[in-house]
């Protein structure tokens, strides 16, 4: 029997076989002959029996657009898709007259990509390797989007509450608003457009994020924006002066870094809501922070510290910071910290800054700056924890204060700037305490517009300091006014008297 025979004996026999029953050849073959991720990443799926087709594919941060190509076909993918925009699990009817489905990333990372051919249905889900190496916030939202129940929302809500934000994860940036659902982040990359990167909401309540690529090595500035309201993020402590003087306390925006930023200039820290019991009835208040140029890259590094009053103002109509800047990096004063010390209403202000008459709150203050809010400062930053490598400063009754305080507690600081002090105040009561004396080991800066800012009782003062042979230095400005533009015009000579490089 030839060869050929025989294999069409045996061929015959099996096909016998499987007509009567007595036995089957299942063979699990596709359906299609190809099919690949189309949209905003193009990757070929392997079939993997079943009908199904399945990949690990690489996605970035922000909106993407997810189809398929079946046998050179395009297929849509967002018939089904609910809420709409809602990031993986994807699980979608693909529909050929259907568009791409566009979905919101939180982070870049690898996805699970399958296509169930036999049902006509693709599904996007977080790789298993997507979580390697996430901050508990990312994971906690990861958790919240694969099922957004109120257990997974409310451990979202919890991890993003006690922690910083935004979340970077190399030049990615996942934003997460606890505050609103409608909001959008306006910055630096979207040309501060109100409009270009809405937050995606999640669950039934004020919650919402968005994830964008932002790139390495980049320093972002933003606000959240809703019905032309702009505010900085409540959850990121690192800010910077927003540009606008209103005439008023005014706001910031909020600073981000990606990874590979390098910091060599200064930087504004943001404290919210320090609380004070010596004050608890006034409320808690911000304070802000500035870091000089080389903070960051010196960490052996420790600085003097000067505690300015009315420090929103301070920084946003008076720019003092600004000009730390600019005496620091000409050589004319030492590097050092300024603790901007805000107020919680403008209407405190009296209360807060004075003493000796009837309502004033200047030895709560005192206590507040001095037991409270100084030993944190020293804490949280690399400050020179001694009295002379201290300072209290301010402008108006502001200044008045930063007298009062040095006077009453040289044993924490020994540096003083008092700008237009109102040392009128309770009939002289400021000179009255330093004319009783004794002498305290103070450095005293004194300045002020002549003849019409407190100038006359500035030099009285002037006179029995240098009488008393206090460390001094008094500065008349002919023509100033009570003015923030002409405190400001001053302030580099303050720190360059009290904090003369060579000393620190």
């Amino acid at each position: 029997m030839s060869d050929l025979s025989r294999w069409l004996r045996i061929a015959t026999c099996v096909l016998a076989l499987a007509a009567c029953g007595q036995g089957s050849v299942d063979v699990d073959r596709p359906r299609s002959g190809s099919v690949s991720l189309r949209g905003t990443a193009s990757a070929p799926l392997a079939y993997a029996g079943g009908g199904i087709w399945s990949a690990t594919v690489t996605l970035p941060a922000g909106r993407v657009n997810v189809g398929l190509l079946v046998d050179g076909v395009a297929e849509g993918a967002a018939a089904g898709l609910a809420p709409p925009g809602l990031a993986p699990p994807l699980s979608a009817a693909a529909d050929p007259a259907a568009p791409l489905a566009q979905l919101e990333l939180p982070l870049s990372g690898p996805f699970e990509v399958r296509f169930d051919e036999r049902r006509g249905r693709l599904t996007l889900d977080f790789g298993a390797r997507f979580r390697d190496g996430l901050p508990e916030v990312a994971r906690a939202l990861v958790d919240a989007l694969e099922k957004p129940d109120d257990a997974h929302v409310g451990a979202l809500r919890a991890a993003a509450s006690a922690a910083e934000l935004p979340i970077v994860r190399g030049g990615d940036v996942l934003f997460v608003d606890l505050e609103r659902a409608d909001e959008s982040v306006a910055g630096t990359w979207n040309g501060w457009s109100a409009s270009a990167d809405p937050m995606v909401p999640l669950g039934e309540g004020a919650l919402a994020y968005l994830g964008r690529p932002l790139g390495p090595g980049l320093r972002g500035a933003y606000k959240l924006v809703h019905a032309g309201v702009w505010r900085k993020d409540p959850r990121d402590f690192e800010i910077e002066w927003d540009g606008f003087d209103p005439g008023a306390p005014g706001d910031f925006n909020s600073v981000l870094y990606t990874d590979g930023w390098v910091q060599t200039g200064s930087r504004l820290r943001w404290l919210p809501e320090v609380a004070s019991s010596a004050l608890f009835a006034d409320g808690p208040r911000d304070v802000y922070v500035y870091l000089p140029a080389g903070y960051d890259e010196r960490p052996d590094r420790r600085y003097p510290s000067l505690y300015v009053q009315d420090g929103n103002e301070s920084i946003v109509r008076s720019q003092f910071h600004q000009v730390a800047d600019q005496v620091i990096a000409a050589g004319q004063a030492a590097p050092l910290i300024l603790v901007f010390v805000a107020l919680p209403t403008q209407q405190t202000r009296t209360d807060e800054y004075t003493f000796a008459s009837a309502g004033a709150r200047g030895d709560a203050y005192v206590r507040f700056l001095a037991d409270e809010l100084r030993p944190h400062i020293d804490a949280s930053f690399r400050t020179l924890d001694r009295p002379d490598a201290r300072g209290v400063a301010g402008a108006s009754l502001g200044g008045l204060i930063a007298l009062y305080a040095a006077w009453q507690r040289d044993d924490m600081w020994r540096r003083a700037c008092a700008q237009s002090a109102s040392l009128f105040w309770s009939n002289d009561a400021m000179i009255g305490l330093m004319q009783a004396g004794p002498a305290e080991p103070l450095r005293i800066y004194l300045d002020s517009g002549c003849p019409n800012d407190n100038c006359d009782v500035t030099r009285r003062l002037s006179d029995l300091l240098a009488a008393q042979s206090y460390d001094l230095r008094h500065v008349e400005a002919p023509g100033a006014q009570h003015d923030w533009a002409d405190w400001r015009a001053r302030f580099g000579g303050a720190l360059a008297f009290l904090f003369p490089p060579s000393e620190y």
